[in-house]
């Protein structure tokens, strides 16, 4: 996993970018109201699948800070696994919300995520 985000300065937006058309129009939408260094991106998955390569090409286009995880090196622990269950409504998905407490963590939580 690797962060161009730095806690010093967190960018007020946070989009997930997949090979989707919903993630490209809400990035669409948001550079054409302000710079891509006022917006992160972070997109999650297998390297070689479509919607990971997609989602990092993207974020390189555009310029954005970018956070890019494989899920082959992602910590599903025991404190994850809880932290995740608690921001939840108590669903058994636990992929999501996990990929979520890491983005909070690169990102914090003074930024809209969109």
């Amino acid at each position: 996993m690797s962060a161009n985000a730095s806690p010093s300065h967190r960018p007020p937006a946070v989009v997930l970018l997949s090979g989707g058309l919903d993630s490209r129009a809400i990035l669409g939408v948001l550079l054409e109201r302000t710079e891509a260094s006022n917006i992160a991106t972070y997109t999650y998955g297998l390297p070689g699948t479509l919607d990971f390569e997609i989602g990092n090409r993207l974020a390189r286009w555009a310029g954005t800070r970018h956070l890019r995880m494989d899920l082959r090196k992602f910590a599903f622990n025991e404190t994850r696994v809880t932290r995740t269950a608690l921001m939840s409504d108590a669903n058994t998905e636990v992929v999501k919300p996990s990929v979520w407490t890491h983005v909070m963590d690169a990102f914090g939580p003074d930024v809209e995520y969109c």
